[in-house]
């Protein structure tokens, strides 16, 4: 038992608690059955990504003419092929 405790102890260590947490939530509300550790940390990845954010960079360069012709051009090759 000691060696289970710690294997879940190393696989949610770098979870926060707020994560564990809401996993715990969504499993007991959704899972018929109690969650095997790859299934739990899985669940704790999703519920990471959906609580980060992209941040775009404040500053925007829009692309060249040249460059915006050329993709066009590809576009327009592929399409009437």
């Amino acid at each position: 038992m000691d060696f289970a405790k710690k294997e879940w102890l190393d696989g949610l260590s770098h979870f926060s608690d707020e994560i564990l947490n809401k996993v715990i939530i969504d499993c007991r509300d959704h899972c018929e059955m109690p969650p095997t550790l790859p299934q739990m940390i899985g669940f704790c990845r999703d519920i990471k990504k959906q609580n980060a954010f992209y941040a775009a960079p404040e500053k925007y360069q829009p692309a060249s003419k040249e460059v915006v012709e050329d993709n066009i051009r590809q576009c327009k090759a592929f399409l009437f092929k």
